[in-house]
């Protein structure tokens, strides 16, 4: 079997990180400080900052977004009411 030895990566995950050495078909695995996996971020120094800092900003937006579209919708919603009261109102005499 075949290994396309510049595909493949490594990355030791501990406090102090140090390089892995690790070696197939005489060439050397390349060392990586991250990885992202399943759309996470693995860093060798295992923490998660730099995964918890852009979900919060991604929740953010969408939390104004939805803010956004809550007050454009009690708007129409009150302007609904008014225009039904105002026809209420004439229909009444």
């Amino acid at each position: 079997m075949e290994m396309d030895v510049e595909k493949y990566k490594v990355m030791r995950i501990s406090k102090p990180s140090s390089p892995v050495q690790i070696t197939i078909d005489q060439k050397q695995l390349r060392n990586v400080e991250y990885v992202k996996y399943f759309g996470c971020l693995i860093t060798s120094d295992a923490r998660c900052a730099h995964e918890i800092k852009p979900r919060i900003s991604m929740t953010r937006a969408t939390f104004k977004k939805e803010k956004k579209k809550n007050k454009k919708m009690m708007m129409m919603m009150m302007m609904i009411i008014i225009i039904i009261m105002k026809k209420k109102k004439k229909t009444s005499f």
